[in-house]
């Protein structure tokens, strides 16, 4: 075979030859390629994935943020409502004098009506927003706010109707001294008034009881006719003098004595303000618990 030949037929194997490299060559670049691609898709999943973490990571935070705010508001305005009613309510006690009018008395006591329905939303929000703990303490709490109130202004009734007969009987002493010429009355109806009540109760706790004796069916002889002589007195007043609410507490203040002296208000009291010491506490708790969100 002659040069030439054998030049073509090198020329056709080295030509068959190539075929093959050239495809494995590229099928080494296509893997290459894929391989590159699998990777990025592999990286940008990663990277999407860590976004959305961050991402859950920074709502769930801020999540837990709203919702620690909005319990704390909720469990300070619960807290506030409890205290506003009974301060209003201790300091309706110390104005019960005869010095205010009716209508100054009136609009004090007015305002314990608002402060209640207060406590009561404020408690319906905690019901809403608080745990089931800090739920179950609230409602001690907020009945026993109310029972002491309800103490303390019964109490203040009592001092004002008090106060109001205190004050006739002064004026049916000045009466007699700016005339001392005038005929004396045969009776002072308010100094009456006074001293029959005050002999009422002194019967009562000589022949004390669990109950109410104008609810009992067995009343001590005593007691009977000391109540007696109180409507007698009651009777002897001039017209509209008292009024039906003002004798309606008198009495009360003989048979059942001063509320916010009583041990029932002192033990009420001291429960008061454990019950509210067991809110705080597992309010505490609650605001400081780790919390993982919505997500």
């Amino acid at each position: 075979m002659d040069l030439q030949g054998i030049g073509a037929i090198s020329a056709s194997a080295v030509a068959a030859l190539g075929i093959p490299i050239a495809v494995m060559v590229g099928r080494w670049q296509m893997r290459g390629a894929s391989e590159s691609a699998r990777a990025g898709v592999a990286q940008a999943e990663a990277t999407y994935r860590a976004a959305l973490d961050a991402v859950r990571a920074e709502t769930s935070a801020t999540y837990v943020q709203w919702r620690r705010s909005t319990q704390r508001e909720a469990y300070v305005a619960f807290l506030l409502a409890s205290h506003q009613l009974l301060a209003t309510a201790d300091l309706l006690t110390g104005r019960a004098n005869w010095s205010l009018t009716d209508e100054s008395w009136a609009a004090l006591k007015a305002e314990l009506g608002p402060l209640r329905t207060a406590l009561l939303n404020a408690q319906l929000i905690v019901t809403l927003e608080g745990s089931e703990d800090v739920v179950d303490l609230s409602g001690p709490l907020k009945d026993l706010t109310f029972q002491v109130a309800r103490n303390l202004e019964k109490h203040a009734e009592m001092g004002r109707a008090w106060s109001k007969v205190t004050q006739m009987c002064e004026d049916e002493n000045r009466a007699m001294v700016a005339n001392p010429a005038a005929p004396r009355p045969a009776t002072r109806p308010a100094s009456f008034l006074r001293a029959a009540l005050g002999h009422l109760g002194q019967k009562v706790r000589q022949h004390a009881t669990d109950g109410d004796y104008r609810l009992l069916e067995d009343v001590p002889a005593e007691v009977a006719q000391a109540a007696e002589v109180v409507s007698r007195a009651f009777a002897a007043l001039p017209s509209l003098a008292i009024s039906s609410e003002e004798r309606a507490r008198l009495l009360d203040m003989q048979y059942l004595g001063l509320p916010a002296r009583l041990p029932e208000h002192e033990r009420q009291t001291s429960d008061l303000k454990q019950a509210r010491k067991d809110f705080i506490k597992a309010a505490r708790e609650e605001l400081s618990l780790p919390s993982h969100g919505p997500f």
